[in-house]
């Protein structure tokens, strides 16, 4: 597991009257002792073993150790495969494929599992009105709890003609994961106005613009206030015969 100390054994026998090599290497790559004393430490406690000890093992770490016992006439070599179990990676690929005024279709792709299955995912998202780059929050979605075979949810309770980008990162027995790079900023459906208020008409010059001072729109529990211009030219006194003061 991630974090942990790990040893791999390593005995060759050979004529004592010869000098004797240990060289470990982890797939095909040489292991360098001086550069990588952080994780890496061979011990050579007895002439005839070349111990490698692993400390504060991650999941680079894992791989084929292959250690070679090498004299001046000879060498063999053997090796261990080492799993290392860890948090689960970030899924690929997420993406909005259908877009609503109030919720949205998220997709994505599984992420590595690190040697743990993955107990289920976690949708976030960050609105246009994020105080900072670390301000998400975890969304409401359909279904509910998403587990670990999930590649797809709606995610709902959203706000109507409002900026959104969004980020799914996964669990397992170790705890959650790194999150997934976010998608591409979309903007949700504006909302059917249900509630018109008073209109209002001012104009400058030729043109004029007829304003809805409020309009209600239910958004779950909350409700919205929005202001709506419309213009096109000045009507004439002919054409209205009403006198539209500038």
């Amino acid at each position: 597991m991630v974090g942990e100390e790990v040893h791999l054994q390593c005995q060759a026998s050979f004529d004592p009257s010869l000098d004797i090599t240990f060289i470990w290497s982890l797939d095909f790559r040489v292991i360098d002792f001086y550069l990588e004393w952080k994780h890496y430490e061979r011990i050579m406690d007895r002439e005839d073993s070349g111990e490698l000890k692993i400390m504060n093992v991650q999941l680079r770490h894992e791989g084929r150790y292959t250690c070679t016992a090498q004299t001046v006439v000879d060498n063999v070599t053997a090796s261990a495969d080492l799993k290392v179990k860890g948090l689960p990676g970030p899924p690929g690929g997420v993406r909005v494929e259908e877009i609503r005024d109030t919720s949205v279709k998220l997709v994505w792709n599984r992420g590595a599992d690190h040697g743990s299955p993955i107990l289920g995912y976690t949708i976030q998202t960050r609105d246009f009105y994020a105080l900072t780059e670390v301000d998400w929050r975890d969304a409401s979605t359909s279904p509910t709890a998403l587990d670990g075979t999930s590649v797809m949810a709606d995610v709902v309770d959203l706000y109507p003609w409002m900026e959104y980008e969004f980020r799914v990162y996964a669990t397992n027995e170790f705890g959650d994961g790194e999150a997934s790079i976010p998608s591409m900023k979309i903007k949700t459906w504006d909302a059917g106005r249900d509630q018109p208020g008073a209109l209002t008409c001012c104009c400058c010059k030729e043109m004029c613009a007829f304003v809805y001072e409020c309009l209600i729109t239910s958004v779950g529990n909350t409700l919205l206030c929005v202001t709506q211009c419309l213009w096109w030219p000045r009507p004439t006194l002919e054409a209205t015969g009403v006198k539209m003061e500038s």
